[in-house]
């Protein structure tokens, strides 16, 4: 089992060295004995030593060698669990032959000597199983205790520097990185430091954290930057479309204008329409004006009464008041006549520009009068020369007796053609309002298919507007359920790569611990990759015995592989071949010795069933392993062999002592201490046992591996989250623009049904219109017809007694009727006739237009505001002169008036004074200055 040893020279805290000579450095000494009493092993009273420089113990096994060892640890401050006990209790010595009731104490006393002089270091365990402490006797704290220790160079948390265990420079060789910087620590004692070095490692991880959040906010701020980037790019391309949209509205503006210049053009026509109403209403309006005349005289003789009573009103109150000064009055008048002025000029102005416009007007009225009337008188010249040149060359008898017969015919017509001249009175007036109904009604007509036209425009405007904005509004819901879903899918990619951040980084702390667990070497992986080719090229090779099972309970990993031994690593075969194929592949690549278990040829005991009845805690260690397959159940036998397994190391001993019938099993405990069936005990588990124990959680690690994997892959795929807002920003700004384009498509489509509206409803009032034109229209043309007809019937009569009066003189002409010779004269005289007619009718309308001009007499009115004017300003100047020199009498009164008052006041200041000085036998003080208070 090996050996320990005790060396002296001792230098606490550190490896011994030989010993040197008696002059060393102070602070050296060394162990001069042990006093051990009841302590494990060693019952009573025992001393070890004197030690020498160099001492060595040896002995077989159960001898007491690793209890020596413990002796001195336990002296030094060691804890319990480092020496093979679970409690203070456990080091107490317990006989073979003690039933455990009685209760014992125990203490250990190591003697220091340092340059002489010695000091007792004493640790003991009362019978209650509390521990005391004792330097040279005296008992002490364990502070006080450790800090004499502590003063000779004795650290109680880095004893490995001086105590070597059993197993232990294995157990360096196996520890991970960790562990031997904290080893390190403790014995350089730097593990003081620790909170410094925590305080500081927690400042650089903030300030590695802070790093990160300022390259995340970096990365934040260039993203944005780029979307500010892009939201300009798209205002600049907005802005252009905005200028588009201002030239295609500058041409909708031209062709409204152009549509607004056409209805201007109707409803000059229809003015002309209402001029002839207006020449009607000229008349009426003519008497009107003068009748207003009337009463605006008569309202101007009121007014001054009523102005000559107001200003009587005013001086009467005064004059009852007697209180206001005749210059309030006059700055009243003055007021009065300031704003009648003012009110004047500012009737000159609007009268004077009026009158402007309308000297314009007339004059182009007298123009266009001028104008028409010589063309009137040129018309009649041109009928008069018609007639003369139109007349037949008939000779002086001819001539004489045409004129004869037309005198005979016209008295014996006259009657007729008195009434038919009456008849075609009427028709020419009817004539000028049939002419005035059918360009209404045309213009109707126009009109109406004017408004048909644009109400076709404004309704399939109407309809594309309509088809845009359901357009829109299906993309609005579409933008919004597209940022609904982007927003919902960014909470749950954050939510779900917080959680598996969390999650990686958790299952990364727990493989670390692994690893560091784990540890595997050099020469450990060589052995899996030999292991993995045996069973690639040769079948029956199924694995080592730990790969093949498993222990129910980690609590069970220690004894399981304390049970098993070196057996944990053998290799389980079918047959003996199979071993042999291996034994010489291994040889061929000079591998590393294996063990291999045929399962056709080795020999296991069954487990015996009273080993399951033996109650408390007690089972077999093959009872407490889970194997994969029934068919290795014997190669796992096999490992463990009959071995026990119990929680404590009491009833370990109880079992392994004192079992029933004499018969004597191995018994492991869970934290590995073993007691053969010869009845040695070997301590707990040492570090590479437990190194070996946590080879169990190898399948826990390879989960959680393949954890780490999917979850890494399912961090990748989630992608980063700058992404996901960018998509929830373009997702945004998308909705933002649809709902703008939404809003123009509605104004628009609500602009154009207004205009659909109004177009229909002025469409609806020019069909009435021309309706009523074209009705009126038939019923002026029906009533034409009978009239022409009536006409007409009379030029026949007169025709037939003009054929009979004219029959021999047509004859001798050889004509078939007079009317032959009248002809062309009448026609021409017919034409001529409506050019009259309609030159009349405008010198008519102008000469109404210019006695409506004429009648308003604004030059008259002019010179009676302009006379008012300068009579105000007359009036003005008076009474600025009056109120100044009513002003400098009041000045000079009010002047006056304080003289008098001073006067007054200087004498009544004079008298009470004299009447004071005579009142008084004793000279009177002197007044003070600005006179004496009355």
């Amino acid at each position: 089992q090996g050996s320990a040893a005790a060396n002296a020279p001792f230098t606490p805290g550190m490896p011994s060295q030989p010993s040197q000579s008696s002059d060393e450095g102070p602070g050296r000494g060394r162990i001069s004995r042990l006093d051990l009493n009841n302590f494990k092993s060693y019952g009573g009273k025992t001393t070890l030593g004197p030690f020498l420089d160099f001492s060595a113990v040896v002995g077989p096994n159960g001898a007491g060698k690793s209890n020596f060892m413990d002796a001195i640890s336990f002296a030094v401050g060691v804890q319990s669990k480092d020496l093979r006990g679970r409690q203070l209790k456990d080091l107490i010595y317990r006989s073979t032959t003690d039933d455990g009731t009685e209760e014992r104490s125990a203490a250990v006393t190591l003697v220091y000597e340092c340059d002489g002089a010695e000091t007792k270091f004493t640790r003991g365990i009362k019978k209650d199983g509390v521990g005391e402490y004792r330097i040279d006797g005296k008992a002490c704290k364990w502070e006080a205790y450790s800090a004499r220790l502590k003063s000779l160079g004795v650290l109680t948390q880095a004893h490995t520097g001086f105590l070597v265990f059993q197993g232990y420079v294995a157990e360096l060789a196996s520890k991970s990185p960790a562990d031997l910087t904290k080893l390190f620590e403790e014995v350089s004692g730097s593990g003081e430091l620790k909170p410094e070095y925590e305080r500081l490692e927690a400042e650089k991880k903030q300030a590695e954290e802070d790093q990160v959040f300022n390259h995340q906010k970096k990365k934040g701020l260039t993203a944005e930057k780029n979307s500010m980037k892009k939201q300009k790019e798209e205002a600049e391309k907005y802005t252009s479309l905005q200028e588009r949209r201002k030239e295609l509205q500058q041409k909708q503006y031209l062709l409204k204008l152009f549509s607004i210049e056409r209805e201007v053009a109707s409803l000059l026509n229809e003015r002309q329409a209402v001029d002839d109403d207006f020449e009607a209403a000229s008349g009426r309006h003519g008497a009107a004006e003068d009748e207003v005349k009337g009463h605006e005289k008569e309202k101007a003789g009121l007014s001054r009464k009523s102005t000559e009573l107001e200003r009587k009103v005013v001086q009467l109150q005064q004059q009852m008041e007697g209180k206001n000064p005749a210059f309030i009055k006059l700055r009243e008048e003055i007021s009065h006549v300031q704003k009648r002025r003012l009110m004047h000029e500012k009737s000159l102005g609007k009268v004077k520009t009026t009158y402007a416009a309308t000297q314009k007007e007339v004059a182009q009225l007298e123009s266009e009068h001028a104008q028409i009337s010589e063309a009137i008188a040129r018309l009649e010249g041109e009928s008069a020369a018609a007639e003369e040149s139109g007349e037949l060359q008939l000779s002086k008898q001819q001539r004489d007796e045409y004129n004869r017969l037309k005198q005979e015919a016209g008295s014996k017509t006259a009657a007729l053609k008195e009434e038919m001249q009456a008849k075609k009175r009427e028709l020419r007036s009817e004539d000028h309002l049939l002419v005035q109904l059918r360009t209404r009604t045309a213009e109707l007509a126009a009109e109406m298919t004017a408004v048909e036209a644009k109400l076709a425009a404004f309704d399939e405007r109407k309809q594309g507007s309509s088809d845009r904005a359901a357009e829109l509004r299906a993309a609005v819901q579409k933008a919004q359920q597209e940022q609904e879903k982007h927003r919902g899918e960014g909470a749950q990619a954050r939510e779900r790569h917080a959680e598996l951040s969390s999650e990686v980084t958790q299952v990364r702390e727990k493989l670390r611990t692994h690893k560091a667990d784990k540890h595997e070497t050099e020469k450990g992986k060589r052995s899996s990759e030999h292991l993995e080719n045996m069973q690639r090229l040769f079948p029956g090779v199924h694995g080592r015995v730990i790969e093949l099972c498993k222990p129910s309970q980690k609590k069970y990993n220690a004894a399981v592989t304390i049970a098993m031994g070196k057996n944990m690593d053998a290799i389980v075969v079918d047959n003996e071949a199979a071993a042999q194929d291996c034994i010489r592949y291994l040889k061929e690549k000079k591998g590393a010795p294996e063990t291999f278990v045929p399962l056709d040829t080795i020999r296991t005991t069954p487990i015996a069933e009273r080993c399951r009845c033996l109650g408390g805690s007690k089972r077999p260690v093959i009872d407490v392993i889970t194997i994969n397959d029934e068919r290795f159940l014997r190669a796992i036998q096999y490992a463990v062999g009959d071995a026990l397994v119990c929680d404590s190391l009491d009833e370990a001993r109880k079992l392994a002592y004192h079992g029933t019938g004499g018969e004597r099993y191995k018994v492991v405990t869970i934290d590995g201490t073993v007691i053969n069936k010869a009845g040695l005990m070997t301590g707990g588990s040492s570090g590479s046992e437990r190194a070996r124990a946590a080879r169990w959680n190898q399948q826990e690690y390879d989960t959680l591996k393949v954890s780490e994997a999917s979850m890494t892959q399912e961090l990748v795929a989630i992608g980063s989250l700058h992404r996901s807002a960018e998509r929830e920003q373009a997702a945004a700004h998308r909705l933002e623009s649809k709902q703008q384009e939404l809003k123009t498509a509605e104004a628009d489509l609500n602009i154009t049904k207004g205009k659909v509206a109004k177009l229909t409803a002025d469409q609806q009032a020019a069909r009435k219109a021309h309706a009523k034109a074209a009705d009126e229209m038939k019923g002026l043309q029906a009533t034409r017809g009978q009239q022409e007809a009536g006409v007409q019937a009379l030029v026949e009569r007169c025709n037939k007694e003009e054929d009979r009066v004219f029959a021999s003189f047509s004859k001798g002409l050889k004509l078939g009727s007079v009317r032959e010779y009248e002809q062309n004269s009448l026609q021409q005289e017919k034409e001529k006739e409506l050019q009259a007619l309609e030159l009349k009718t405008q010198v008519d309308k102008i000469g109404s237009k210019l006695k409506f001009e004429q009648k308003k007499d604004l030059k008259g009115a002019i010179q009676k505001l302009e006379a008012s004017i300068a009579s105000d300003t007359e009036l003005l100047e008076a009474k600025a002169a009056e109120q100044a020199k009513a002003e400098k009498k009041s000045a000079a009164a009010a002047a006056a008036k304080a003289a008098k008052a001073a006067a007054a006041t200087k004498a009544a200041a004079g008298s009470a004074t004299g009447a004071a000085a005579g009142a008084s036998p004793s000279p009177a003080p002197p007044a003070k200055k600005g006179g004496s208070r009355a």
